[in-house]
């Protein structure tokens, strides 16, 4: 089939790692650019890094949202490939982007107009829920060009050319890296210029999505973007994506109500925690950007499991850099309340990875 790549030809083991570490990489890309904005913003102060924080488990919801057509495209376009069905697979395709945009038009007007009462939730102040609800329209009304390069992924992996993908993401997340520092100090824009940066990257990436497609491939022989939608392929798309996007939805929104009580002023000016940690307001809203940056590896935790243990070590690093409280008094204020609240780290490993992390967070903690 024309622009697909056959894997059933050669070494097995090979042609699998080539096809999945491409995809593995471009999960990473997509976490690098939350880590980007973070990098660049907690230069700004905790209260900027705090805004950005509460917003990033919206756009993380968002990436949630929109595997339902990466995931709905991999499987529906791939099977088609493999059953030599052309036609089907165009379609597919065609019903992929479709959705994805339908969907991403709806998602982000709710966002646009609802940022408000639901940055609230997190009962930040005001002059912080601000600049969230300033941030999070910026962002939002990029959403379309994540939902639709999300399935240009799935419909290129589907092909077997996950490669095409990680270079156009990693070019995206090359160009946040330049506009970040650009916008937020030499514009003078703070957390909206990180906003206008990652805006800028999302649709870059998405153009030269279109460019490659329209231009230099001739992936399944062409295939319209849009096209009127069908029973019969949308609903085997809703069947496969719908499952795996709704339990990253969930996972979002378990992680929303976990930051609300991060930020519950009685977390932190009446716990056992606050009264014998010396845990400040300030390092309370450093808690939610560390758990921000780092919700992206539940993407690819059943790839490598020691991405659990990386969770913890960057939740500590995000709150030691930020706060005022030593490193070792934070990570074990981090690795208790996650091993024994929401088992992130494994109770049989706790006391050999706390003394690994303290060790390691005190050396970041004076370079940072």
């Amino acid at each position: 089939m024309q622009g697909t790549k056959n894997l059933t030809k050669g070494p097995i083991n090979r042609q699998l790692f080539n096809l999945a570490m491409p995809i593995m990489a471009t999960s990473f890309i997509q976490m690098a650019y939350s880590l980007t904005d973070m990098a660049w913003v907690g230069r700004i102060g905790s209260e900027a890094v705090a805004a950005v924080g509460a917003v990033g488990i919206l756009t993380w919801m968002s990436g949630s949202i929109a595997l339902l057509n990466k995931v709905g495209s991999e499987v529906s376009v791939g099977q088609s490939i493999g059953a030599r069905n052309e036609q089907d697979a165009r379609q597919f395709a065609s019903h992929n982007i479709s959705i994805a945009l339908l969907i991403s038009i709806c998602w982000a007007a709710l966002l646009f107009l609802f940022a408000n009462p639901i940055l609230r939730i997190f009962e930040l102040k005001e002059h912080i829920t601000e600049n969230a609800v300033t941030y999070l329209r910026i962002v939002s009304t990029g959403l379309p060009f994540v939902f639709l390069s999300a399935a240009f992924t799935g419909i290129y992996n589907a092909a077997g050319r996950s490669k095409t993908p990680f270079y156009i993401s990693g070019t995206g997340l090359i160009l946040n890296i330049i506009l970040d520092p650009l916008f937020i100090f030499g514009f003078g824009l703070g957390t909206n210029g990180a906003a206008y940066a990652t805006w800028i990257a999302e649709a870059s990436v998405f153009l030269i999505f279109v460019y490659q497609l329209r231009c230099r491939d001739a992936l399944l022989g062409g295939f319209p973007f849009f096209t009127r939608l069908k029973k019969k392929y949308t609903r085997r798309i809703f069947k496969l994506g719908l499952p795996v996007a709704t339990l990253n939805t969930l996972f979002a929104f378990v992680n929303m109500f976990h930051a609300m009580l991060i930020f519950a002023d009685s977390f932190h000016r009446t716990s056992l925690f606050a009264r014998y940690w010396d845990i400040d307001n300030s390092m309370i809203g450093a808690a939610l950007v560390a758990n921000t940056t780092t919700d992206a590896f539940i993407m690819v935790y059943p790839c490598l499991s020691a991405f659990l243990y990386m969770d913890s070590f960057l939740r500590t690093v995000g709150l030691a850099a930020t706060g005022g409280t030593s490193a070792a008094k934070v990570g074990d204020f981090v690795i208790d309340l996650y091993a024994g609240g929401t088992c992130f780290v494994n109770h049989t490993h706790d006391v050999i990875f706390r003394r690994s992390v303290f060790c390691t967070v005190q050396c970041m903690y004076c370079i940072l």
